[in-house]
């Protein structure tokens, strides 16, 4: 979570964040260099706040092994004296954000579940196909997300991941959702007031927002010739002989909540075989 006097980012997974984040603290710490000595003095003695501040908040989404500490913060975690400041997030196509965290791979370093039940499911861990991956995805839903909870309808693990992060009583939500509620128009009430911004062409998309927001372009500019971070390393050459139909079919069918929102927000995505990062 990146909190600044203007607004509040909130980090999405696999959407680039780590990018923004990065490119924030350039903005900020650029600034801090102009600011008078006065009140940088201020800022050292905590009489005043910094530009900006990173919060690194406990992971309170996922249930099933010992809580860590992670950039990811949700909206219910917002300190209370910033809630009312203007809160944005980094938003990507389900499809291709799917297929990155296949190619990551920190399911395979930082696993979610037990080794129990990786060794039931899947004897050849972690040497797994796409289809298998989602497999582990909706266990690690189960366990790790809802605590060995059933829902009461079929949602996919980025929908549960996007109802935690910017809903208003995510609990509560997940504790009473059924496949009328996602068709309903009651998600637009339960959403926290959110701007987002999409992952693709994210830097022009940043500094549009940024511009929004109190910056000049000379300010921003270095944002077009800013390195990239934190990056899926590519490792299949042909990416699209990865899709399998029950894979394309579970993300149209079970993230059409994130779908759905996100179009409210005049954000529409759908399945290209040509998806990939474009920061």
């Amino acid at each position: 979570m990146f909190i600044t006097e203007d607004f509040v980012m909130l980090n999405l997974p696999k959407t680039g964040s780590s990018f923004a984040r990065a490119v924030l603290k350039e903005l900020y710490d650029r600034e801090h260099k102009r600011t008078s000595l006065i009140n940088k003095f201020l800022i050292k003695l905590k009489i005043i706040s910094p530009l900006y501040k990173e919060l690194v908040l406990p992971n309170i989404k996922i249930q099933g092994v010992k809580q860590e500490y992670e950039e990811h913060g949700t909206y219910i975690q917002i300190p209370k004296n910033n809630i009312n400041r203007k809160i944005f997030s980094i938003v990507r196509n389900p499809y291709d954000r799917f297929l990155s965290s296949y190619e990551f791979r920190a399911w395979e370093r930082k696993r979610q579940i037990s080794d129990e039940l990786i060794n039931e499911h899947f004897p050849t861990f972690p040497n797994l196909t796409i289809d298998d991956y989602l497999r582990l995805q909706k266990l690690t839903m189960k366990y790790g997300r809802l605590g060995g909870r059933e829902l009461n309808c079929k949602i996919g693990t980025q929908s549960v991941q996007f109802i935690q992060m910017f809903f208003k009583n995510p609990k509560k939500v997940l504790e009473n959702i059924t496949d009328e509620y996602i068709d309903s128009d009651k998600v637009f009430d339960d959403i926290a007031d959110i701007s987002f911004i999409k992952q693709e062409n994210l830097r022009t998309n940043l500094i549009n927002f940024l511009l929004q927001n109190g910056f000049n372009e000379k300010d921003v500019n270095f944002i077009n010739d800013f390195k990239r971070v934190n990056t899926t390393k590519k490792i299949f050459k042909d990416r699209t002989k990865l899709w399998t139909q029950n894979s394309v079919d579970y993300i149209k069918k079970e993230e059409r909540l994130i779908f759905k929102i996100l179009k409210k927000y005049g954000i529409e995505y759908s399945f290209d075989f040509e998806l990939g990062d474009k920061i």
